[in-house]
């Protein structure tokens, strides 16, 4: 969403992004870093909904037997997973 007025009248809303789980959050985080005015929307706490079902239930992947496209993504994400966790744990 762009605009002067944004979401609902808040100023300089420029995505919204719904749902407040690893993803979605994931996602406002990396988009705020370049300056992006982020906006989340969850109907419930956030981290309780699919990711809270979810558990973990993702195993990591192996980039060098990674032989599908879910398969690279996961390894590949396996990859950023230190360096995100220790941003998270010094911001937080």
């Amino acid at each position: 969403m762009t605009g002067a007025a944004g979401l609902h009248g808040r100023p300089g809303a420029d995505i919204v992004i719904i749902g407040g789980g690893v993803i979605g959050l994931a996602t406002a985080l990396m988009l705020a870093d370049q300056g992006t005015a982020v906006v989340v929307l969850e109907r419930q706490l956030t981290g309780r909904e699919a990711s809270w079902a979810g558990a973990g239930m993702l195993p990591p992947g192996n980039l060098g037997g990674a032989a599908t496209p879910e398969a690279r993504l996961r390894s590949y994400s396996h990859s950023l997973w230190p360096a995100l966790a220790a941003r998270l744990r010094d911001q937080t």
